[in-house]
């Protein structure tokens, strides 16, 4: 049995160049307004915040505000539970409530005041 003859294969190709009209003009040829030009904007801003002093940066001091504030809110906190737990240290309950709520509140606000808190 013969086959039939396959029909020969199509070729795609694009069209001629000369058929397109450029719209916009080539890449470096647009003219350039002094109203649009960034570089310029940016070194006159640039020239304002030096002779306003605004370029000059001087590191913060780090604030012991956090670390008085961490010590305050753990040694007042863990002694109020802690006396609970010792007063009531008869009862399995309230000392192990006690003991769990020193850990969580020690951990919690360390996690806050170190962790979460960037700026304090």
């Amino acid at each position: 049995m013969d086959d039939p003859p396959q029909p020969p294969r199509k070729s795609y190709h694009l069209k001629p160049k000369e058929d397109f009209a450029r719209a916009n003009p080539k890449r470096g040829e647009a003219k350039k307004s002094a109203e649009h030009d960034v570089y310029a904007w940016r070194q006159d801003e640039r020239t304002i915040e030096k002779s306003g002093g605004l370029d000059d940066i001087t590191p913060e001091t780090p604030s012991n505000r956090r670390a008085k504030d961490y010590w305050t809110a753990l040694i007042t906190v863990n002694l109020i539970l802690g006396s609970i737990g010792w007063w009531g240290r008869e009862n399995l309950f309230i000392l192990a409530s006690c003991g769990a709520g020193i850990v969580l509140f020690t951990g919690g606000l360390t996690w806050i005041m170190w962790g979460v808190i960037r700026r304090y």
